[in-house]
């Protein structure tokens, strides 16, 4: 992979890469399928599938109990307050509506997001309550 990190061609490939040129030939199709390598100079855009489904995180907290070794987030006590959640939750119910998408998708994330389990129970009943007010 180290070989493809800086753009190179398939013959650039072949002289520094593996000996046998079927690996790398192999390689190049595989990233290329996957998407990993691409034309010199060509603009990468996200292609995103048509979804009608507006899913949306709320991270409620920085509090955890667990020490995940591929966590990245900073543990404190600092947690998503009432009047900034509920309007996060009316900013996206709102995005729902004027992008013409008729459901929404809350995930509630943090550190550990239970630990904050109030907030999510409120800010759940909030989104609910304006969802079936707009009807979605």
């Amino acid at each position: 992979m180290q070989r493809f990190a800086h753009p190179v061609t398939l013959a650039e490939a072949r002289v520094t890469g593996p000996e046998r040129e079927l690996d790398a030939q192999y390689v190049f199709d595989r990233f290329s399928r996957l998407g990993f390598v691409h034309p010199a100079g060509q603009i990468q855009r996200p292609a995103f599938a048509d979804s009608r489904l507006l899913t949306a995180w709320l991270h409620v907290t920085n509090a955890c109990n667990l020490r995940c070794p591929y966590c990245y987030v900073h543990k404190s006590a600092e947690k998503m307050d009432e009047s900034t959640g509920r309007a996060a939750v009316e900013a996206v119910i709102l995005s729902a509506v004027r992008q013409g998408f008729p459901a929404v998708k809350l995930k509630y994330a943090g550190g550990e997001a239970s630990l904050n389990h109030q907030l999510m129970l409120s800010l759940h009943e909030h989104a609910r309550g304006l969802a079936a007010h707009h009807g979605l």
